[in-house]
């Protein structure tokens, strides 16, 4: 920014690259910034139209929130804590498997949830009752069978997502919990098979 001589003008466009660089890392997913995954929530919440506004009453402050977001994110941490302990309360893991497993009922915030549940050497799959979802996540040092990944099981089910993390809106629970073991079963054989 030194190429602008006037500071006033150099303040006001470092808060808008600021900006800037806090709304990109939520569209790219990054969230390398805290307030990022923050304000993600709030667009969420508040919906686009009320969200851009948001976001333009702080272009020139991003690190600050109006009183409106302020009250909506206290909300939504409140709401995100009930449903982690929710699933805190409702982990199961699963045994008898060569990978752990886990499964948990939740109630909102699946992707972020389901990532603070996942044993890192794990699987994990939430169902969230507010949204009648299933998210699926992987930790971050569990070993793929080669080939093996959510977006496939999600993809099964008219879902979608990538490798580490996926979700699908069940239509037949029942089908689903059926093609959900038969991919785990597809991929404990192939592991046992390699």
């Amino acid at each position: 920014l030194s190429f602008i001589e006037d500071p006033d003008q150099r303040d006001a466009f470092s808060m808008v690259e600021k900006l800037a660089f806090l709304i990109n890392d939520i569209d790219l997913w990054h969230r390398t910034d805290p307030r990022s995954s923050e304000l993600a929530d709030l667009i969420t919440a508040l919906g686009p139209y009320v969200g851009f506004q948001e976001l333009w009453a702080i272009k020139d402050r991003p690190y600050d929130n109006t009183d409106e977001g302020a009250a909506t994110l206290s909300r939504i941490r409140q709401a995100k804590s009930r449903s982690l302990e929710m699933g805190k309360l409702s982990l199961i893991a699963h045994s008898g498997l060569p990978f752990k497993l886990s499964t948990a009922v939740i109630d909102g915030f699946g992707s972020e949830v389901a990532s603070l549940l996942v044993d890192p050497e794990g699987i994990v799959a939430v169902y969230d009752q507010s949204k009648k979802t299933i998210s699926l996540r992987v930790g971050s040092e569990f070993s793929y069978p080669e080939g093996w990944d959510c977006r496939k099981i999600a993809e099964l089910f008219g879902g979608g997502g990538h490798p580490q993390a996926a979700g699908f809106n069940p239509a037949n629970s029942k089908e689903v919990l059926t093609g959900m073991s038969q991919a785990l079963g597809q991929g404990l054989l192939d592991k046992l098979r390699s």
